[in-house]
């Protein structure tokens, strides 16, 4: 089906985009993201633009409750009202809420190593934008947008937006980790006796530092199926939201298997190609690809 339709296409004088392909090089080389049709159109799309909003506000609840470390000595301090440990456990949550809201993050998915490993005709499982998960969570339910981007390019508009800037920093590490629960919590621990003997702002900034991976790049296992690359930057500027200049990178859209097509108008007006997901005996191939 995919290789007859890409032949109709070239009869016509107009090639495939080179995203749609699933002969992809590496999987380095492209990112997704998944929004709603509502937020493609009004949002990102008409400003080219992503937002980059606090974690606070992603759905992972280890990451957007206020992280309450794990304290394994403070099981021989006595915790009651007005205590000295008591309102060390209060700045430390105080602390890491203003983590959660400083650090802005967007995230992706990518296309996965198993598509070196299968027959051509399997290859579209694989793609960062095939994910049926993704489509039920972040789409409407097949009915929004998934969004193709040039990784590299991407990045040069992070550094060249936030890379430079005083008020920002910009974390290269964008690949997040998945692990068990109960090996994770236990890394994230504060012992009394050391803010005792070092101070509370040392013990955190320590803290901090040694577990920046696991508290920003890390998730369970349960999100594993999504694969994800993420944009992280700590805003020292108080804003509520950051905004990424994406003109550059933003290569093509497809669109959800549930979306109407009169809403192909809608999409076609920024001259980015695109093309509707269809699913077939549960296998994603991809149709009225306009380029």
């Amino acid at each position: 089906m995919v290789i007859i339709f890409y032949i109709i296409i070239s009869y016509m004088g107009v090639p495939m985009n080179e995203c749609f392909d699933n002969h992809i090089k590496s999987v380095d080389q492209y990112v997704y993201h998944y929004t709603t049709l509502e937020k493609g159109l009004e949002c990102i799309l008409k400003d080219m633009k992503l937002r980059l909003s606090p974690l606070s506000e992603v759905n992972d609840p280890r990451e957007y409750q206020i992280l309450h470390p794990y304290f394994p000595a403070f099981d021989n301090h006595t915790v009651v009202e007005n205590s000295e440990p008591l309102k060390k456990i209060h700045e430390i949550r105080d602390y890491f809420d203003k983590f959660r809201n400083n650090h802005k993050v967007i995230c992706f998915s990518r296309d996965s190593e198993n598509i070196f490993n299968v027959p051509d005709h399997y290859k579209g499982i694989y793609r960062g934008f095939n994910k049926p998960t993704l489509w039920s969570h972040y789409a409407d339910n097949h009915k929004g947008l998934c969004l193709i981007f040039d990784k590299d390019k991407l990045i040069e508009s992070l550094i060249s937006n936030f890379g430079s800037r005083e008020k920002y920093k910009v974390y290269n590490d964008n690949l997040v980790n998945y692990v068990a629960l109960e090996n994770h919590i236990e890394k994230l621990g504060i012992k009394y006796e050391d803010i005792e003997n070092h101070g509370l702002p040392k013990v955190l900034e320590d803290f901090t530092n040694q577990n920046i991976k696991d508290l920003l790049f890390t998730k369970t296992i349960d999100w594993e199926v999504e694969n994800e690359f993420r944009i992280m930057v700590c805003d020292y500027s108080n804003k509520m939201y950051l905004y990424l200049p994406v003109s550059d990178s933003l290569l093509a859209i497809v669109m959800g298997a549930k979306l109407p097509s009169v809403y192909w108008g809608s999409i076609g007006q920024f001259g980015i190609p695109f093309a509707q997901l269809e699913w077939k005996n549960g296998l994603p191939f991809l149709k009225n690809v306009f380029p």
